[in-house]
């Protein structure tokens, strides 16, 4: 009885290999870097645009630029790994002898006019959904975006906190000194994907209608013992009942992870009233 020989794929080549090895990467970090951009740079361009902002707090840039960064991510490795798993080849493996008898599924380049016209109208019809149902999710993605250039809220040089819509238009504006109550805390980050937790300075201005957040990453390009003389500024703008401090346990975590010089970390003592 003749045994079955099992008809197999060419391989890929090396060059195909690396090819779909760089684009799974790029797949990958391109949302980690779209993420980072609009975690700091873009907010950070459009606030101190003003030249009277001190700070600011601001998420929903980072928040809209999730969806078009999982899209790119995610779409791009999909089909990285479906390419991969057919065996798709993208420049052909032109090396590739079969063994003698063995039966070879006949494939072509993905860009090369043999790959089209080795398509079925109902596999046209397929890959023309899905590019249609693509580019409607990247157009949805992006439409996203630009309601999260805008929304923040900044302190000026006058001492002044004022919120902004996504319409860039002012929808509130206070004093510091009008705040009922100041929350000082040794603000901690938990870090995921493998990224080490953070230790930094919180400190929240809270009013009846809404609560003002500073940190130390929010003043743009300040030195960061500049920043520690503004935060205890603004602190004696308040009486001693209105401020509270609290996690003044982690102290020592802070002081470890953000390696203060001399000078910043008599500012963060007196700031936090703690002797050590």
């Amino acid at each position: 009885m003749a045994t079955k020989v099992k008809t197999k794929k060419v391989p890929l080549s090396g060059l195909d290999k690396f090819i779909y090895v760089m684009l799974w990467l790029v797949g990958f970090f391109s949302g980690v870097v779209v993420l980072a951009f609009s975690g700091t740079t873009l907010p950070e361009t459009v606030v101190f645009s003003d030249p009277t902002v001190i700070a600011y707090h601001g998420m929903a840039f980072f928040f809209c630029a999730i969806p078009i960064a999982g899209y790119i991510s995610l779409t791009l490795m999909i089909l990285v790994a479906y390419g991969w798993d057919r065996k798709q080849p993208i420049f052909g493996n032109k090396r590739f002898k079969p063994k003698f008898g063995q039966p070879v599924i006949k494939t072509f380049p993905l860009f090369s006019k043999e790959f089209r016209d080795s398509l079925s109208e109902k596999q046209k019809k397929r890959i023309k959904r899905t590019v249609t149902v693509l580019l409607i999710l990247l157009v949805v993605c992006a439409a996203i975006l630009p309601f999260g250039i805008y929304p923040r809220s900044v302190l000026d040089n006058q001492n002044h906190f004022k919120h902004y819509n996504s319409f860039n238009q002012l929808t509130d504006e206070v004093t510091v000194e009008e705040a009922n109550r100041l929350i000082l805390e040794i603000d901690y980050s938990r870090g995921h994907r493998g990224s080490s937790p953070s230790w930094g300075i919180r400190l929240t201005f809270e009013y009846e209608h809404r609560d003002y957040v500073l940190s130390l990453g929010g003043f743009g390009d300040m030195e960061r013992e500049d920043v520690l003389r503004h935060m205890l500024l603004l602190k004696r703008y308040l009486g001693e009942d209105q401020c509270e401090v609290q996690h003044i346990d982690r102290m020592e975590e802070l002081v470890d992870y953000q390696d203060f010089t001399d000078a910043e970390l008599k500012l963060v003592y007196e700031l936090f009233d703690y002797t050590p």
